[in-house]
């Protein structure tokens, strides 16, 4: 790669990221700006899947609201994203979790995993 990319990319990498493994409940807290006034917003789910490496890189994180299903897709070193906790491990054998989108309510149970 061309060293002047990879010098821009190593300084807007973050530096403090969790680890995040797949099928974990994480909470993203992401900055919006409305009309002039900045807020926080906070987006709770399963992370269902993890793509690309170093700048690039984005998690899915799955939520459900009712019957609904939300998923939305972060840009793990975007400057809008603040911070992302990892609330719960879970404990899965796939990278992706795809085969939850097809399910509601408990069958979308994943087993915690406890130290």
């Amino acid at each position: 790669m061309n060293p002047i990319i990879e010098k821009i990319e190593k300084e807007n990498l973050k530096k403090s990221m969790p680890p995040l493994p797949i099928g974990s409940q994480v909470k993203v807290t992401t900055r919006i700006i409305e009309e002039g006034k900045e807020r926080q917003h906070h987006f709770t789910g399963i992370l269902i899947a993890k793509q690309g490496r170093n700048i690039r890189s984005s998690i899915t994180v799955r939520r459900l609201s009712g019957n609904t299903s939300l998923e939305r897709v972060f840009f793990i070193h975007s400057p809008s994203v603040i911070k992302i906790e990892m609330l719960r491990k879970g404990i899965v054998r796939k990278s992706k979790l795809y085969y939850l989108r097809g399910k509601i309510g408990k069958e979308t149970r994943i087993e915690e995993k406890t130290e």
